[in-house]
């Protein structure tokens, strides 16, 4: 209902503050609440906005009402009730005024509140909570230490209250056992990531939750999944899951569920990044993809090539491979994979502040010389480092947006070309060539320009990944490779506005955007690029969040299931989910407002703003 009052409004400036709360009916909540809209030219000054006990009042009254009261609006203490509560109304609100509709429910019950949605999920006869015993363990047979250190982080994840109650009820779930078919698969793209979970209901006999999946990735999931259905009481001090039994089998849509982060136009301290990949685990990602050098920074620190580091922003914010590798390690424990890209020819501006023979000239930088047998040799070392790094294997080369203007005004360069034969496009794809053939079978990586512009002569390898970013469909010479779809329009999280909010990004799907003529058994998955140019460590968190778990959904759950969600409908999951990253100390902004990531609603709940 606000929702289509927010779009039927005339008012464009009015911004969405608080939601009606779509929490579960056993929470305390009085009967009715008010979502709050207000003008963003509101001056913010005590005097004009109404105190809590003002407001209070206002509501209370509005509240005796009953239904004639559909809502009212304030000036400091000054109300004026409507009756009913209508877009004419709003239109003859005071100006500057805040403006309150009421809702008054149904609560709406969030039986099973899993971000991303499951591929199955069922339950039998009447189900109801079941509670965690004082104790509960988790336990597997299987000898992987990295499921060792899972069950240690989602204890404390889960059981972060010192309680001293005892079970609500009797019997109670004793603890959870993993099970894994074969517990050496390495994480990899297109690793099994399928898994069972099985919930005993309250009258069970045996009281163990089990789950099961083929590779310690898919366990990982499933403890994500448990995770997250796992509830506190904070009256009588118990854990519980809200409605069981329930049985969930689930497996993702697409192998590759990446986001972009780009550390070369701001640097990111590896918390920082951590605290991504932290992040990324309750959605179910699996890649992260690392840009990590850029015309503006190269912060790297290559003992191959060590005079690339000297285009960093200033000697602190560089990372030594050690650094990378930790990270790596990291991300693979949380069943992430990292993929790192050194963007060349078009944007190798910071190469050449170490090595300025890898320019064409002083005075025209860009893109980077391909008749230098330099350039090769340095990227070649790059490759190897990253491979040794990184446990992906992936390189990605980049390869976008190269204007061959100064390889034709580069008398040596345009030389070079007119000996081979070779026009500007020519030159392109001859130096995608060369890069692509250093690296591992399976493991090249482009963004589309690479697939669109290169010539029969110089062809990718076939197993080569290509990222698309622009909108339209694919094109005819990229329909051979594996894709990932990122269009910068529909996914990119370089701005933050109204119509970039998560709603936006949930309409969205991979294979309807460049699914035409495309075999969608080469369509990996997508990815969601957060390019910085305004973006740095301290709004990181609210710059991807919550807007990225609407892409984890699309790019987990079947799409059967996204395509029948509405916004509207996933917008008590999307509030939850939200506040449990908060919870998880991941401060992710405001689901249902189009507030910049730096602002929140006036006050009230996280459920609510």
């Amino acid at each position: 209902t606000i929702s289509k009052l927010l779009n039927m409004a005339p008012w464009t400036a009015t911004t969405l503050l608080l939601l009606c709360p779509l929490v579960h009916a056993s929470l305390p909540w009085t009967p009715c609440s008010y979502a709050i809209l207000r003008d963003r030219g509101l001056p913010e000054t005590f005097n004009t906005v109404p105190s809590p006990h003002e407001m209070y009042a206002a509501q209370a009254k509005c509240d005796a009402m009953g239904p004639s009261c559909g809502g009212f609006s304030m000036i400091g203490a000054t109300s004026y009730f409507k009756k009913p509560f209508t877009v004419a109304n709003l239109t003859g609100a005071p100006s500057g005024a805040l403006l309150y509709i009421k809702n008054c429910g149904p609560w709406q019950e969030l039986t099973v509140p899993v971000w991303p949605l499951q591929a199955s999920a069922s339950t039998a006869g009447s189900p109801g909570p079941v509670s965690l015993a004082p104790g509960f363990v988790m336990s597997s047979e299987s000898a992987s230490a990295l499921l060792r250190r899972a069950f240690d982080r989602y204890s404390a994840l889960i059981f972060d209250h010192d309680v001293d109650g005892s079970p609500a009820a009797t019997p109670a779930l004793s603890g959870l056992t993993v099970t894994v078919s074969d517990d050496a698969v390495n994480q990899t793209l297109g690793v099994d990531e399928s898994y069972n979970l099985t919930v005993p209901g309250a009258g069970c006999s045996e009281c163990t939750v089990s789950l099961a999946a083929h590779t310690v990735t898919g366990a990982l999931r499933g403890l994500e999944t448990f995770a997250q259905l796992v509830r506190f009481n904070f009256e009588s001090e118990t854990y519980y899951i809200d409605s069981a039994p329930i049985v969930i089998n689930d497996k993702p849509r697409f192998a590759y569920r990446g986001i972009m982060l780009d550390v070369a136009r701001h640097f990111f301290p590896l918390p920082a990044l951590r605290q991504v990949v932290d992040a990324m685990t309750f959605s179910k990602f699996n890649v992260l993809h690392l840009h990590l050098s850029d015309s503006q920074s190269f912060p790297v620190v290559s003992k191959l090539n060590p005079r690339l580091s000297r285009a960093a922003f200033s000697p602190i914010e560089k990372y030594t491979l050690n650094d990378l590798a930790r990270l790596d390690s990291y991300a693979t424990d949380r069943g992430v994979l990292v993929i790192p890209e050194f963007d060349s020819p078009g944007h190798g501006g910071a190469w050449c502040q170490g090595y300025p023979s890898l320019c064409p000239s002083a005075n025209c930088t860009l893109p980077m010389d391909p008749s230098n047998n330099l350039t090769y040799s340095v990227i070649q070392n790059l490759v190897i480092e990253m491979q040794e790094t990184f446990s992906s294997g992936i390189y990605h080369g980049g390869g976008d947006e190269v204007d061959y203007s100064c390889w034709e005004s580069t008398p040596r360069i345009k030389a070079w070309m007119t000996k081979n034969g070779l026009t500007g496009e020519g030159a392109y794809s001859y130096f995608l060539h060369q890069v692509s053939g250093m690296v591992a079978p399976g493991a090249p990586m482009f963004w589309q320009d690479a697939a669109e512009k290169e010539m029969p002569a110089t062809p990718l390898p076939k197993d080569s990944i290509i990222e698309y970013y622009k909108a339209g469909p694919i094109a005819a010479t990229s329909q051979k490779y594996r894709i990932v779809y990122a269009d910068n329009g529909k996914w990119g999280l370089d701005i933050h506005t109204s119509e970039k909010m998560w709603e936006a990004f949930y309409n969205v799907d991979p294979a309807v955007e460049i699914g035409h003529g495309l075999n969608e058994a080469n369509l990996l998955g997508g990815e969601s690029a957060v390019w910085t140019v305004t973006t740095d460590a301290s709004i990181l968190s609210p710059v991807l969040w919550p807007r990225l778990l609407a892409v984890g959904e699309k790019l987990w759950s079947p799409m059967a299931d996204t395509a029948t969600v509405t916004t509207s409908n996933a917008a008590a999951r999307m509030a939850w989910a939200r506040c449990e990253l908060n919870r998880r100390g991941i401060p992710a902004a405001s689901s249902v407002s189009s507030l910049t990531p730096a602002e929140v609603g006036l006050y009230g709940s996280c459920l609510l703003q």
